[in-house]
């Protein structure tokens, strides 16, 4: 059946990728939304709610809220090495994950097969990564031990075709999950537990 106003409204809300509403006399207007930006899913549940204005009014504020809200990332105590050799990475930690700035990336792998520069498309409010063209300052940020960040709304593009990949904000500087951006990039990671170290293998499949 078609939407109602406020509906349309929460479908329209950025990320939004699935909605089930539902009315009974006794569980009153009720709304199942899930919502993903960049890798970083949310799930909003609104039972009992007065009306629509109410189930609505309240999904919006609870994604509002959770993607705006602060999340703790600690310092990384991995080392990185591209193909071998040891590179300077500003990571941060979060859920088993390394999340890492992209500049410093992309200077790591600069000179090399991998190279890729990073932009910036203010109209689209995206970071814009190129390859072929090399990056040689990195991001000069400074790794704190713990940090407040928040899941970033900012779209990605390589080579102008949209990425999903999860990404925190800190300070003006955003950190990507290494293991979901590398395959776009064409390198694979791994991790040496031994040595506590990311392995970085640029071209692995020879192309």
């Amino acid at each position: 059946r078609p939407f109602g106003f406020d509906a349309v409204t929460i479908s329209a809300y950025l990320g939004t990728d699935g909605l089930k509403t539902g009315t009974t006399s006794a569980g009153g207007c009720c709304l199942v939304t899930t919502c993903l930006r960049n890798g970083n899913r949310l799930v909003s549940v609104v039972l009992g709610g007065g009306g629509n204005s109410v189930r609505y009014g309240d999904t919006t504020r609870m994604l509002d809220y959770g993607f705006g809200r602060a999340i703790s990332l600690y310092r990384s105590e991995a080392s990185f090495l591209v193909d071998g050799a040891a590179v300077k990475i500003g990571a941060y930690t979060y859920g088993g994950r390394n999340y890492v700035s992209l500049r410093d990336l992309a200077a790591a792998v600069s000179g090399t097969a991998n190279a890729f520069s990073v932009g910036w498309d203010g109209a689209a409010n995206a970071v814009t990564l190129t390859t072929g063209s090399a990056e040689t300052a990195g991001s000069g940020a400074a790794v704190s031990d713990v940090v407040g960040a928040k899941v970033s709304a900012t779209a990605l593009t390589v080579n102008g075709q949209s990425l999903s990949v999860s990404c925190f904000e800190v300070g003006g500087t955003h950190y990507y999950a290494l293991a979901e951006l590398a395959p776009a990039l064409g390198f694979e990671t791994s991790y040496d537990a031994p040595a506590r170290a990311v392995l970085l293998t640029l071209d692995p499949w020879g192309s």
